[in-house]
């Protein structure tokens, strides 16, 4: 069961609103671990990938919190830390309309690149910042129904474990665009013969899948782009874009 349902369903709908990239509840587990088992650190409620023309993508992370123990000032300095973590640029907090939150502390969390607001709060931030589906517009990534749906599907069909856990981990903690595209493609060649398109929760699980990996095959574009901007010849192009996704010319020889 998902928690904080109505914070993380008007954040759902302020992504697919703003045509980000939504991901829910991603699993945040060590870069270097000496376990068999990765231990989970923690989890990013709500990730909104946002295009950004330089970049490739930049992470806009949504912490939501609707109990009323959570000190609104020290969930900052938390989600903070979790945005150094993954590199993310910038937060939002969603509180519940019954927390009391100070003004300085809105001040400090904004020097942190972090907004703090109630959930009463979030439509003016939404209405604000051109957040709105239209009337008449809906998505199914922002329904949170189907994102309990789609979680369900390592229980329903266990040998599909694996690509669902990297769609809600492996993938987002990728160094680079040219191992999210690798990994992304091995993982799916590994789990063909299970998948069935006459299953409607397989056809979803493949689409996630295409959608991930032209995510990081738009990043990667964008590397490509910026290193070589017009290359003189189409050979040049062509070397850096079999060699870059392998990392160099070492381990494509």
């Amino acid at each position: 069961m998902i928690k904080d349902r109505a914070q993380k369903a008007s954040a759902l709908r302020y992504i697919v609103a703003k045509r980000w990239f939504p991901q829910l509840e991603i699993d945040v587990l060590p870069k270097i671990a000496t376990s068999t088992k990765n231990k989970l650190i923690t989890d990013i409620d709500v990730l909104g990938s946002v295009p950004d023309e330089f970049l490739g993508y930049r992470a806009f992370l949504f912490d939501c919190k609707s109990g009323q123990r959570e000190s609104p000032i020290n969930r900052t300095l938390w989600l903070r830390g979790l945005m150094d973590r993954v590199h993310a640029t910038r937060g939002l907090l969603i509180l519940s309309d019954k927390k009391d939150i100070q003004r300085d502390h809105r001040i400090s969390a904004a020097e942190l690149d972090i907004s703090i607001v109630k959930e009463g709060e979030f439509g003016i931030l939404a209405n604000a910042t051109d957040g709105f589906l239209p009337v008449g517009v809906s998505s199914s990534v922002a329904e949170l129904d189907n994102w309990e749906i789609f979680f369900s599907i390592p229980e329903k069909f266990p040998k599909l474990a694996d690509m669902v856990e990297f769609s809600r981990s492996a993938f987002w903690r990728c160094d680079s665009p040219a191992e999210a595209c690798r990994k992304t493609i091995a993982i799916l060649r590994k789990a063909h013969p299970e998948l069935d398109p006459a299953k409607a929760l397989h056809t979803a699980l493949f689409g996630d899948f295409v959608a991930l990996f032209l995510h990081a095959l738009a990043r990667f574009s964008l590397q490509i782009f910026m290193s070589y901007l017009q290359p003189s010849n189409r050979d040049s192009l062509a070397q850096a874009e079999l060699t870059l996704p392998l990392n160099g010319i070492n381990l494509f020889n």
